[in-house]
C-alpha cells in the first residue's frame, strides 16, 4: 500500500520539472525561508544543520524521497539546514501550498505525509 501511495504522490501534476545538482552543489542558500517540497528522482543529499562552528550531519535524503527543510516549511522561517548533493543527483519541487491543496483532496495520502513527519520530528529528537 505504502508504494501505491507514493507513486501516486510522484505522478502528481504539482511536481516542476526535474532540475540537476552536481556532487558537492548545495540545494537553495542557507538561511533562507524555503518552504518548497522536494522529491529526489536520482541521487543522495545530505541534511545538516549548521551550529556555531561547526555542522552536524542529521539525515540523508535519497533517491524515491520526499523531504522539505522542516523549520521553514512549519514555520516559514530562515532555515538553519544545508542541503547538499552527495553525488550528481535530479530533483523535482513544489511549493508548500501546491503540495497541501494536494493533499487536502487526498486525504489517504495526508494522513501517510503527516506520518512522515511525526517520524522525522521524532528521529530529530533522539
Amino acid at each position: 500500500m505504502e508504494e501505491n501511495l507514493i507513486a501516486q504522490l510522484k505522478s502528481a501534476p504539482i511536481w516542476s520539472e526535474p532540475f540537476i545538482l552536481k556532487r558537492g552543489d548545495n540545494l537553495g542558500r542557507f538561511q533562507t525561508v524555503d518552504s518548497q517540497v522536494y522529491w529526489v528522482e536520482e541521487g543522495v543529499l545530505r541534511i545538516s544543520s549548521a551550529q556555531v562552528d561547526q555542522e552536524l550531519g542529521m539525515r540523508f535524503a535519497y533517491s524515491g524521497e520526499v523531504f522539505s527543510r522542516l523549520d521553514s516549511y512549519i514555520k516559514a522561517v530562515p532555515s538553519r539546514y544545508r542541503i547538499q548533493a552527495l553525488r550528481k543527483s535530479s530533483l523535482r519541487s513544489c511549493s508548500k501550498q501546491e503540495f497541501e491543496d494536494f493533499l487536502n483532496h487526498q486525504p489517504i495520502l495526508k494522513i501517510y505525509w503527516q506520518k512522515m513527519l511525526y517520524q522525522l520530528i521524532y528521529e530529530m529528537l533522539e
